[in-house]
């Protein structure tokens, strides 16, 4: 049983980058295991995530509008929720 505890064990900066690795690449199936079983145990990793992703978001919008002056402003309502997400 330690040797598979040990082995879907993973650190949050391990886990971190996983879900960085995810959103570009495919991760394979001990990487996916891994990563499933640190997020079912690991509410702040979890909570990091959906900052991450919201933020990703935000700035791929905001970017892939190359005619945009505002390009780099957010408006209020995405600051408030940027706000609200850094709360948890």
């Amino acid at each position: 049983m330690k040797f598979i505890t040990h082995f879907f064990a993973l650190s949050c900066r391990k886990a971190s980058a996983l879900m960085e690795k995810e959103q570009n690449f495919k991760l394979n199936f001990i990487e996916k295991q891994q990563l499933k079983w640190h997020r079912s145990i690991c509410n702040p990793c979890t909570q990091y995530e959906i900052q991450t992703e919201y933020i990703d978001r935000i700035m791929e919008k905001h970017i892939t509008d190359p005619l945009n002056q505002d390009v780099l402003k957010l408006s209020d309502a995405e600051k408030a929720h940027i706000k609200e997400l850094c709360k948890h």
